[in-house]
């Protein structure tokens, strides 16, 4: 693949915070109380410039069922 473009990875950084829900939340027969929410920040650099993604995601929590 010569056409593909080339990325640097310039700087990754992951970072995790427990959440209580204010009201446990219904799903099915489950009840979630709180979960963890993961924030992953990427910085690349292609021939043109760096440029920054952001992510986030919901990790399972405390489950009952």
């Amino acid at each position: 693949m010569s056409g593909a473009p080339l990325l640097r990875v310039k700087d990754v950084a992951i970072f995790e915070r427990r959440l209580t829900m204010r009201m446990p939340f219904r799903f099915g027969a489950a009840t979630v109380t709180e979960a963890g929410q993961v924030f992953v920040s990427l910085v690349a650099e292609d021939g043109q410039g760096a440029a920054q993604a952001i992510f986030q995601a919901f990790q399972n929590g405390e489950v009952s069922a």
